[in-house]
């Protein structure tokens, strides 16, 4: 699974995905977009993705969903997690609607 449209469960990175990027030379990131005034306690409605790329976005830049939907980069944050026992970099990338208004996503 690769989204989650619920703000307290995390998706897992897809075997597939991971492999994609491996042999594409991309990294993968992990994007969370959530509403303008979202906070850990009311979260909202948002999703939460993994993303293979070239680039990272950075803080300020605007991102456009597969839905259409335009999302502002609010910061890139980089966490050390271990992934079969080796420590790794992964970056998140948190963003936030560029409206006031939560789009509705197409469920899976």
């Amino acid at each position: 699974m690769n989204v989650s449209y619920d703000p307290k469960k995390v998706p897992i990175i897809s075997p597939a995905l991971s492999d994609y990027a491996d042999d594409e030379g991309l990294q993968t990131v992990y994007v969370i977009c959530n509403p303008i005034g979202a906070t850990p306690e009311n979260p909202g409605e948002g999703v939460s993705f993994h993303a293979a790329t070239q680039w990272l976005p950075r803080q300020g830049e605007l991102l456009q969903l597969e839905n259409g939907t335009q999302v502002t980069v609010a910061r890139v944050l980089h966490l050390l997690r271990r992934s079969a026992g080796q420590p790794t970099l992964v970056a998140m990338v948190e963003c936030v609607y560029t409206n006031d208004q939560t789009p509705p996503f197409d469920e899976p």
